[in-house]
Order: C-alpha cells, then structure tokens, then sequence
C-alpha cells in the first residue's frame, strides 16, 4: 500500500498515489471469498481522536507497534462480524496474505510478524520497494539526499521532504511508545516537528486522495512553503552522527559505533528506536513466504534496501512512484491464494452415523408354470386303395 496520510481528510480512507490504490487489489481479494483488511498508518484509534479534542493526527509510517495495532484490532473486529452475520457457520481463519508497496511494504512485514506472534499464521508477505532496513540504508539514503538537497537548492523535491518528514515526526515526542520518547533526542528539530504537526493537522488540506496531488501541492507552496522546501528538519545531533558515518564510510553506525560514544553524541535512544523498527532480521528469519519487488532506480528507497536478496521475486524499471503499478501488480498476481474452506456445520457430531440399513430385497416374482402342451392328433390312417 502507497498510501501518504496528509490530511484529517485521510485519516481514514486508501489514497491513490500515481494513479495506483491497494483498494482496487483488495476489491479483487474480496471477489475471491477472502476477508480483506486496510489499515492506515496512525495506529488504531489515534484517528478517530484526532480532530475532535484529542490527541494530533500523527502518522507512523515505519513504526514497527503501530503496525500491529492498527491491524490486529480489525482483524479481530472482522471475524466478529462474519461470525455474528453467519450465525457462527462461516468464520474467519487465522491465517493471513500481507502486501503494500513503499510504506505498506513495510507495514505488510512489520503486521505479519506482530500477527505471527499473535497466533496468527502468514501465508506469505508480498512487498515492493519498502523501507525495511530502517537502522541502516533506509537512514543513510535519507541523511545522503538531504545533504544532496542542502547543496543543490534546486533539486529539493517537496514530497520527498515530505514523506522522509513523515518518517521522522513519528519518533519526535509525539507518539508514548519509542525508545528515544521524552528522552531528548528527537529525529526532528523542534521548529519542524511543530510545523509538520500544524500541517498533518490542518482540516483545510485537500484531500490528495479525493481531489489531487497537484491540488494538495499547490495548497503546500501556498501556506507551508518554507517546511517543504528546507531539508534542513532533522535535530543536529541526528544529523551530525549519521552524516560522519557517510564521511567515514560505516553503513550502520548505530550497530558498529561504541554505545559510549553514541551516548556522547546523544544518539543512543535514537539508535535504539531505529533498531526496534528495523526490519532485517525478520525478513531473513521469516518462517513464512516473503517475497520482494524493487524499482531499479529508486533513489528514494535504493535497491541496497532489500536485506536478502534471495527474496526478491521482481526488479522492475523506473524510480519510486513509477514502480508502484508494477511491482504491485507482479506480486498480486504471482500468487496463487488459498481457496476458502468448507467446514462442517457447527452441531455435525464427531462420530461418523451409523449405515442406514436397506430393506431387503423383496423376493423375485416366481413365473407361472407354462401350461403343458396338448397332445399331437395323430392323423386317421389313409383308407385302402
């Protein structure tokens, strides 16, 4: 699932980005007899309070929980519904196909290991171009385009800004539950993580899925122009840490530098949510199918993202947003789904019942005796000559 939760307006529905929706796949999932779920990326419940006197719209792109509790509880709510419709004849499995692209990929991943800890089977994990392994490559490509961008003004692309903001407001206190929450060590600086709070919860957006990407980008250069244009957002502590890995050439710092030296760059609870949240070790641990499909030229999510490459089914042309359609439709239709099962009914009883005794078969009819044939006449002698 590509889907950027930018407005209110969202909260609770599937974007279509580039002009592809998980929507159309779980409309087909549906058609075969499957329950499909769609979960968005604030968590369960958050949305619902967003808004209305509650707590901000937050979104959680790469936090590993929110995956799990967004999901999980409609799961649950699904099969009371379907139990309760069916009268208790027809029930939900606990066993599960999970797929998105981009941020779903990583949502897809990140929920079959929380379901899977649950009691809950995955069948198999299909994910395109998802940033999985978050402590490493996914933060130094991010580090590696900002420091590109800060150099090169006119190469500062607002929704890239956009979606790496997304991936760091959500471990910048504003979310209880991450290692570094209240400990001083945001991923965001703190002017920006108040602007991208004012802007995921500004109820005057467009809709970006309702209406267009062109409209909401518009909306953006008019009222936040200055947030989407400064890749300058991250905490300097953060910045600092990573961008002296790129210089030194250690692609996972947060594993290779002494913990005494990252409690003096202060990034030690930074580090340890990127380790909650990383996604490699379950990946190549997995007891269950995954399969991959990477954009070629994803700048965006690098191919370097995939943490096993023998899971990785497809390689399609194109950058991020134009490996979308593609990879998408690979994975979905490589897969040959389940079909669901008939069950017996509820008060079937255990035991097999008993044969039914035939009647027996009535005696043949006994044919009447053939009457006997009448005896010959004998001709009358001819008389003499």
């Amino acid at each position: 699932m590509r889907s950027i939760v930018v407005s209110p307006k969202d909260s609770a529905v599937i974007l279509y980005t580039n002009g592809a929706s998980v929507l159309e796949f779980a409309m087909f999932a549906a058609s075969m007899g499957l329950v499909s779920i769609l979960p968005h990326l604030t968590g369960f419940g958050e949305s619902a309070k967003a808004g209305s006197g509650g707590v901000p719209l937050v979104p959680s792109i790469v936090d590993k929980k929110a995956k799990t509790t967004a999901t999980l509880p409609l799961y649950t709510k699904a099969k009371s519904i379907v139990d309760e419709m069916s009268g208790g004849i027809t029930t939900v499995g606990n066993a599960a196909y999970f797929m998105g692209y981009s941020e779903g990929g990583n949502s897809a991943i990140g929920a079959a290991d929380g379901f899977e800890k649950n009691g809950i089977t995955p069948v198999k994990v299909m994910a395109g171009s998802a940033p999985l392994m978050i402590r490493s490559t996914t933060v130094m490509s991010i580090i590696q385009s900002l420091l590109a961008a800060a150099s090169d003004p006119s190469s500062v692309d607002p929704f890239g800004i956009l979606y790496m903001a997304l991936v760091g407001v959500a471990f910048s206190d504003t979310r209880p539950g991450p290692a570094n929450f209240g400990q001083g060590q945001p991923f965001l600086n703190e002017e920006s993580t108040q602007g991208y709070l004012a802007l995921f919860t500004d109820k005057d957006a467009p809709s970006i899925g309702a209406e267009s990407k062109e409209a909401y980008l518009a909306y953006l250069q008019t009222n936040y122009l200055q947030l989407i244009s400064n890749p300058n957002f991250l905490s300097t502590n953060f910045l600092n840490f990573f961008a002296n890995a790129i210089g030194n050439g250690d692609p996972d710092p947060c594993v290779n530098v002494p913990m005494e030296q990252q409690v003096v760059f202060e990034v030690d609870k930074i580090c340890a949510t990127l380790s909650e949240n990383d996604l490699t070790d379950v990946v190549r641990n997995s007891s269950y199918e995954i399969e991959l499909c990477q954009a070629e030229d994803d700048t965006l999510i690098v191919p370097e993202s995939v943490p096993d490459a023998s899971k990785l089914k497809y390689s399609v042309p194109g950058n991020h947003p134009e490996g979308n359609i593609p990879c998408t439709t690979k994975l979905f239709y490589g897969t040959i789904f389940e079909k669901p099962k008939i069950r017996e009914e509820n008060n079937s009883s255990p035991t097999q019942s008993p044969n039914i005794t035939k009647a027996p078969k009535s005696d043949k009819k006994t044919k009447a005796p053939k009457a006997p044939k009448s005896a010959k006449i004998s001709k009358a002698p001819k008389a003499p000559k």
